[in-house]
C-alpha cells in the first residue's frame, strides 16, 4: 500500500530529476558556502604546512640551529618554542589530513550521486 508520505517523495524525487545536472552542482555550491565550512584542499595545504614546520623544528632542535635565524640555541626559550612545535606539530598535522581526506570523500560521493552512480 502507497502513502500519502510516498507519492511526495517520489515527485520531489521527479522533480529533482528535472532539474539540469549543471544547476544542481550550482545549487550544491550554494549550499557548501553556506555551510561556512573550509574547502577540503584547504585542510590538506595546512596539514602538508604544519607537518613541514614540526619536521624543521626537530631537525632544528637536533643540529643546535637558531629558531628562523632570531632564537639562538643558548637562549631560554629555544626549547620550549621547538617543543611546541613537535608536540603540537605532528597531531594537528593528522587532525587536518584526515578532515581533508573527509571532505576529499563527501566530494566524491556527491559527484557521484549527481552523475547518478547511487
Amino acid at each position: 500500500m502507497a502513502t500519502s508520505n510516498d507519492g511526495n517523495e517520489s515527485s520531489k524525487e521527479e522533480e529533482k530529476e528535472d532539474i539540469p545536472p549543471w544547476e544542481r552542482r550550482e545549487m550544491e555550491k550554494k549550499l557548501a558556502k553556506e555551510s561556512g565550512e573550509f574547502p577540503w584542499p584547504v585542510f590538506l595545504l595546512g596539514s602538508l604546512i604544519t607537518l613541514l614546520a614540526a619536521t624543521g623544528s626537530v631537525f632544528e632542535w637536533t643540529f643546535s640551529k637558531p629558531i628562523f635565524g632570531v632564537v639562538d640555541a643558548s637562549s631560554g626559550m629555544y626549547k620550549p618554542i621547538l617543543g611546541w612545535f613537535i608536540v603540537t606539530g605532528f597531531p594537528l598535522s593528522a587532525i587536518l589530513w584526515t578532515k581533508g581526506i573527509e571532505g576529499a570523500n563527501k566530494a566524491s560521493e556527491l559527484t557521484d550521486k549527481m552523475d547518478g552512480y547511487d
